[in-house]
């Protein structure tokens, strides 16, 4: 049971201020268990029922959203120069954010969210979350022996990118799939093979992909599997990455224990054996040639 005010209640679901959330409670605008609130009050979100303007709204404290990102927006709650996506979203900049953050002039999946420790997991370099996108380039790459034989590729003068995966669509398109998240890491890579970036779209971030029925500028909520799946993403090795920091330290210290007792054990063993043994059966041992 988590008793919260009306107001947080709201203002966790929607783009609703506490003034304008205080406003519709004057304006008998909020229900709660089919009861008209005239006044500020703690609700109960496993039990009670909240309905504004006549709509059932069902608590949720973390909320995650895929968006559509068009071009000509940058990725910041607020921006002095720029429009932002938070122009065009229907959710609070005050308390939602984006993470995989995306050029200006770059398109596609975009995931909006209020955990900010899912974020954090996603951006994180140990993670190497897989980031595919769909990308138009100027000049041929029918001859791209680098790309193609997955060579390294140099950007910013000496950071080395080995790992991506290179799937050619025709001699001027193709699909490139990254594990790191540099700055206009896309861009760089084919500027560093002579080539330049005409259009870049994102088409899948680790498990989630762009749906081909969710037009630019749309956004929707993420299933419950989606967000299961994200989340085991985020703390399960994968085929690429291997870390001994996925495991808990006490297991890892189980582990460890386990294993080097027994060998030490073995070792000091060894060592009182060996000084039990005669001089001349050890000189002997030393000195006999392998086979």
């Amino acid at each position: 049971m988590k008793k919260i005010r009306i107001e947080k209640y709201i203002g966790d679901l929607t783009s609703l201020t506490r003034s304008e959330i205080k406003e519709k409670i004057k304006n008998k605008a909020i229900k709660i268990n089919e009861k008209i609130m005239n006044k500020s009050c703690q609700i109960d979100t496993s039990k009670d029922s909240v309905y504004l303007d006549g709509e059932l709204l069902k608590y949720e404290q973390f909320q995650y959203y895929i968006f559509n990102k068009p071009s000509g927006f940058v990725c910041a709650n607020y921006d002095s120069r720029d429009a932002t996506i938070f122009d065009i979203l229907p959710l609070s900049r005050e308390k939602f954010f984006s993470y995989g953050r995306l050029d200006k002039d770059t398109e596609g999946l975009l995931l909006i969210s209020n955990d900010g420790n899912f974020g954090h997991q996603l951006l994180s370099p140990k993670n190497k979350i897989p980031k595919k996108y769909f990308v138009k380039v100027a000049q041929s790459i029918d001859n791209n022996e680098i790309m193609q034989n997955k060579m390294p590729i140099i950007i910013d003068k000496d950071f080395i990118i080995d790992n991506y995966i290179y799937e050619k669509i025709d001699k001027k398109s193709c699909f490139i799939t990254i594990y790191e998240g540099k700055f206009h890491q896309v861009k760089k890579m084919f500027g560093s093979i002579g080539n330049s970036v005409e259009y870049l779209k994102r088409v899948q971030f680790g498990s989630l992909k762009l749906d081909a029925s969710l037009k630019l500028s749309q956004i929707r909520k993420l299933t419950k599997d989606e967000i299961q799946i994200s989340y085991t993403l985020l703390t399960l090795p994968t085929f690429y990455s291997f870390s001994f920091s996925f495991f808990p330290s006490s297991f890892l210290s189980f582990f460890f224990f386990s294993f080097s007792f027994p060998l030490l054990s073995f070792l000091f063993s060894l060592s009182l054996f060996s000084l039990s043994l005669p001089s001349s059966l050890l000189l002997s041992f030393s000195s006999s040639p392998l086979s």
